[in-house]
């Protein structure tokens, strides 16, 4: 996991501008909202699925009508999304920030790329035989 600060120069920092625009354009191919990410499996599937096409967004802190909730346990959740990450098939590399918005703090996890290999869970496939 590549985790991103407000002091990165790397070019892919998002503002809570831009941000904020894109929540208002509502999920799509390439993004998804989460309010909050209790269920590991929902989100190792979430990965998974834009790692096997062509990347995307899983914001965490956002209903999915666009409200912004913001996250309660932020330590909780980068290291989820590293474990999570490490976890599939080959593993597959996102990038973390967090981004300010009305004094909440949200999670972007961004696939940089779409996975070179088919991506999966072991766990989430079952035994085999």
């Amino acid at each position: 996991m590549i985790k991103l600060n407000k002091d990165d120069q790397c070019g892919i920092k998002m503002n809570a501008e831009e941000l904020v625009r894109r929540i208002s354009r509502g999920e799509n191919l390439h993004t998804e909202f989460k309010e909050n990410v209790e269920n590991p499996e929902s989100l190792a599937k979430s990965i998974v699925c834009f790692a096997n096409t062509d990347g995307g967004q899983i914001i965490v802190g956002v209903s999915r009508n666009g409200e912004i909730i913001g996250v309660k346990d932020l330590d909780y959740l980068e290291r989820l999304v590293d474990d999570v990450a490490f976890k599939c098939e080959p593993p597959v590399t996102v990038v973390v920030e967090t981004v300010e918005i009305e004094g909440k703090k949200i999670v972007l996890v961004i696939n940089v790329r779409s996975g070179l290999a088919l991506t999966f869970i072991p766990s989430l496939i079952g035994p085999s035989g």
